[in-house]
């Protein structure tokens, strides 16, 4: 990666990174590639050394900016995984294009592929049925671009 790529990256982690919240860079642990801590108002990300740690960022912060964060996991009233995720996702790759970065083919598989997986657990654990008619179909159609009409 070239230095001034880099700097580009840093320049948009530092204007997009919300007021009064921290990024702290560490190489993924457990799986888990960024993460976002309410109290502690900071944001894990890979270290900020090319765009798909950029893209890391941005969706977190995306978490952030849409609300998703809640003190109790017990909160009702937030929406559902897949919708946050969704939500996340869709906003991450907004913001990058938008920062004049080019959201490659494998960055946007991978999203379609988190937010797939969510919708699968939710079925499996029958939150969907119970919630379908409140499933957003750009979800839907984000997640199985080929076949999302067996999902609807």
């Amino acid at each position: 990666m070239s230095p001034q790529v880099e700097q580009r990256i840093r320049d948009v982690a530092r204007r997009r990174t919300p007021r009064g919240w921290s990024v702290i860079e560490r190489k993924p642990r457990n799986d888990t590639i960024g993460m976002v801590k309410l109290r502690s108002r900071v944001i894990y990300v890979p270290p900020l050394v090319d765009e798909d740690a950029l893209f890391v960022l941005l969706h977190e912060i995306a978490h952030i900016e849409n609300r998703h964060l809640v003190d109790n996991a017990r909160d009702y009233d937030a929406p559902p995984c897949w919708q946050m995720e969704f939500e996340a996702e869709t906003w991450a790759i907004a913001a990058m294009r938008a920062e004049g970065f080019i959201v490659r083919h494998d960055m946007v598989a991978a999203a379609r592929l988190n937010v797939r997986h969510r919708l699968q657990e939710a079925a499996a654990t029958a939150q969907l049925e119970r919630d379908l008619e409140k499933v957003d179909p750009a979800a839907i159609k984000f997640a199985f671009p080929r076949d999302w009409r067996d999902w609807a």
